[in-house]
């Protein structure tokens, strides 16, 4: 995630990315999209991502619900 990026423009960008990868036959799953997400926001973000780890089964989330 890009610094001053709003997260709505960061999951269309890794969308973006998800979709040309599976144009290329290159299926990645939710679970990897979804820790792949909350690995790279910034860093002001990261009670988002303890209250969403803590609450959430990680490995049952989807996109869509994150």
């Amino acid at each position: 995630m890009k610094p001053g990026e709003s997260i709505n423009d960061y999951f269309g960008r890794v969308m973006e990315t998800k979709n040309k990868m599976r144009n290329c036959r290159e299926d990645m799953n939710d679970v990897k999209i979804v820790e792949k997400i909350l690995r790279s926001l910034t860093s002001n973000l990261n009670f988002v991502v303890c209250s969403i780890e803590e609450s959430k089964d990680i490995d049952l989330l989807t996109v869509d619900e994150l």
